[in-house]
């Protein structure tokens, strides 16, 4: 009678077959995961933020403008990223940035690697007349980012409608 020492072919075949069909269903669950982790950071970063902004809005009566007139470009993110770190008027730190979340830019962007958008919105809103279509809060501030796997659709503003993957403080 001969003694089998090892597994055979198929043995191993069925094996490796198996680690295969269980890998191809765990990958996209983590890979899931690792997005609404990420997501969950950058909406509590926004909570923090908003905290800070408020912290300015009662030192000088307003929230931080938007430089340039135009709250997605690089510069205004940037002069945000100066106003409210230790460099603002007061020379008073509003929030403290980690390095790894500021771009080469000095944009500040998200877990996700997309930039947070701005928009101050208090002194342009009038009591009788605010407008749905462009600001979410009114009376002060809309804050926003993409989100996980809404690349091609996310929007530059408040007017497009809201998804489900876009980071927000409304």
């Amino acid at each position: 009678m001969r003694q089998s020492r090892g597994f055979t072919i198929v043995e191993l075949l069925v094996v490796v077959t198996i680690i295969g069909i269980l890998a191809a269903l765990l990958l996209p669950a983590l890979s899931a995961a690792r997005c609404r982790s990420k997501h969950s950071a950058s909406q509590a970063t926004v909570q923090d933020f908003s905290v800070a902004l408020k912290s300015y809005e009662t030192d000088f009566g307003r929230y931080p403008p938007e430089e340039a007139g135009n709250y997605v470009t690089q510069l205004a993110a940037a002069s945000l990223v100066n106003i409210m770190s230790a460099n603002g008027p007061k020379n008073i730190p509003y929030y403290q940035f980690r390095a790894d979340s500021l771009n080469a830019g000095k944009q500040w962007i998200t877990s996700l690697s997309t930039p947070y958008k701005y928009r101050e919105n208090a002194s342009k809103a009038k009591p009788a007349t605010p407008s749905p279509s462009t600001m979410m809060n009114f009376f002060s501030f809309d804050m926003w980012a993409c989100g996980c796997g809404d690349q091609p659709a996310c929007s530059q503003t408040t007017s497009d409608p809201p998804t489900a993957a876009n980071i927000k403080n409304w």
